[in-house]
């Protein structure tokens, strides 16, 4: 998949009276991408529907990961009937896009069909902005993704012979198959009756060997000259791997292009998304802070670096030791997985502790503040890889006493320290005060409410407008988001120069104006996200003078 590096503004309608022929089957191997205009609640609404089907996926393969459920036909039975209980999240559509796009007897309308085709079609690609980010993201879509094609494969009357070879000619895949009359076919169909495997009349397609080395290592293919002859029923797993490679490579090449395309209230959203529907998603990683997980970034910086991007709970503790050169234990504990886990080295995590906690007591360090720190690492005791505290822990775990420098400012804190902080960390509006306190102090209080106002202190910090979904659930979250809303402002602001000065240059010589390009590989979204992305107003006016003369 390619993605054109200039941002075009110019809107694409679809013709409708072709819509029956542009999904013509169910199966989708996602082969070019879409082109339509979409709204953020759209956009929110078919990838949370996506989200919901791969949840189911993800939550029943992941109770069978000690078993080869591939060879369990009962488990996708239960996948499937599951998928098919689940209602649509768009509105005013009852049937997911899974049940909906299959064109049963019970549809009324292929209108029906292709709008649950093109949610399908849709989603996939938006889901793919989020998830080509890093590689331990692209692994799980690749594989939860995968799966599903898996199980719609299983589930679908195309994979008979009938419509099984037009579907993968229309999708480009091009498998030769075996007449009845040649030999090779022949004394294969002999050698898979002889053991019982499969049926006389069964149809073999040819390829080469090294494209099905799944059926060859469990001896499910007749080898002749290089090449594998594999009966119908198993072309599935050579399908399904050959998907799953094309996604991941396309995944890459996103990833390479990523600032170039990212709109970040849409990365905000589907983030907030992922949280939601897979909020252990981080749990069940391994190695969760090794080195190529993260950026690693300068212990030089770190003062400036916590004072732009760390969360008020890591920035107070922070402040702290500078200040009093001393935490006492989960001050220490909390802190060391926090810097641990977006990307301070152990050599540099050691040195900056040191640096701190020697000016009071040089010997005490080595004794016993050492060892903490390469616990914290991995290297001592058990050593096992430890993660960050989540909001949820920091707040329901070891609540902070008199002297204690841990904890949520947005839950351990009273009034009067809360305000004081947040008119240091630059919230200096009365009202925007107030309405963060008054989420913590209404006598309606929530479970959430200091991710709430966490999540509020966020968007007036960044000047960023959030999606509804979105809150702050983890330290990590804070730091990741705060830096990527500060790139991407910077990376559009050098986009946007560029694209002028290489518009005033084709101007000059061909003496007039660029002509508009059709962005026939891009996701468009509507116009309003590009406007509500910058709140400078002479920015704004840049913008708009470039989008009147790329649209006319």
């Amino acid at each position: 998949m390619q993605f054109e590096r200039r941002k075009r503004f110019k809107l694409l309608n679809q013709a409708t009276n072709e819509e029956e022929n542009q999904y013509p089957y169910w199966i989708n191997f996602y082969t070019r991408p879409p082109i339509y205009t979409a709204l953020m609640q759209e956009i929110e609404d078919v990838c949370s529907e996506r989200m919901r089907i791969l949840q189911i996926v993800d939550n029943i393969l992941k109770s069978t990961d000690n078993c080869n459920h591939r060879r369990l036909g009962d488990i996708y039975e239960t996948i499937i009937s599951q998928i098919q209980s689940l209602k649509a999240k768009s509105s005013g559509v009852e049937k997911n896009f899974y049940v909906a796009g299959r064109c049963t007897s019970d549809l009324n309308t292929s209108k029906q069909c292709y709008e649950a085709r093109k949610r399908d079609h849709i989603s996939h690609f938006l889901l793919r902005i989020y998830y080509c980010q890093n590689e331990e993201l692209r692994r799980w879509f690749i594989s939860r993704e995968g799966e599903l094609f898996r199980i719609r494969f299983i589930d679908s009357s195309d994979s008979n012979l009938s419509s099984l070879e037009d579907c993968l000619a229309y999708y480009g895949y091009k498998f030769e198959i075996v007449s009845s009359d040649d030999p090779d076919y022949v004394h294969n169909l002999i050698y898979w009756a002889k053991y019982g495997k499969h049926n006389s009349s069964s149809i073999a397609f040819k390829l080469r060997f090294e494209d099905a080395l799944d059926l060859v290592r469990n001896r499910k293919v007749y080898l002749n000259d290089g090449y594998a002859y594999i009966a119908s029923q198993e072309m599935i797993s050579v399908i399904c791997n050959q998907f799953k490679s094309n996604l991941s490579r396309e995944l890459n090449r996103m990833r390479a292009d990523f600032y170039s395309f990212a709109e970040p209230r849409l990365i905000l959203q589907l983030e907030s998304l992922h949280q939601t529907y897979f909020a252990n998603f981080s749990k069940n990683r391994k190695n969760d802070d090794s080195d190529t997980n993260k950026e690693m970034f300068d212990i030089e910086n770190i003062d400036q670096i916590a004072n732009e991007f760390f969360p008020p709970c890591m920035r107070s503790i922070h402040e702290t030791l500078r200040r009093e050169h001393h935490l006492k234990h989960y001050g220490r504990l909390y802190y060391g997985l926090y810097l641990k886990s977006i990307g301070l080295r152990l050599d540099d995590a050691l040195d900056f502790f040191r640096s701190e906690f020697s000016i009071k007591n040089p010997e005490r360090f080595q004794k016993e503040y050492a060892y903490t720190i390469r616990y914290i690492y991995g290297k001592e005791g058990k050593r096992v890889q430890l993660s960050a505290y989540s909001c949820q822990k920091i707040i329901s775990e070891n609540a902070p006493g008199p002297n204690d420098t841990h904890g949520c400012p947005f839950r351990h804190y009273d009034v009067k320290n809360l305000k004081s902080m947040l008119v240091r960390y630059g919230i200096n509006n009365e009202a925007d005060i107030e309405e963060i306190i008054s989420r913590l102090t209404s006598t309606s209080i929530k479970a959430s409410a200091a991710s709430e106002a966490c999540t509020r202190y966020f968007s007036l910090k960044y000047n960023r407008q959030l999606p509804e979904t979105y809150n702050i659930h983890h330290p990590n979250q804070f730091y990741t988001d705060a830096k990527r809303s500060v790139i991407n402002v910077a990376n559009f602001n050098n986009f946007h120069q560029a694209i002028k000065r290489e518009n005033q240059s084709e101007i000059k010589e061909n003496g007039s104006e660029e002509q508009e390009l059709d962005c026939d590989e891009s996701i468009i979204v509507k116009d309003e996200l590009y406007d509500s992305l910058l709140n400078d107003s002479n920015i704004k006016e840049e913008i708009q003078d470039d989008k009147k003369m790329r649209i006319n």
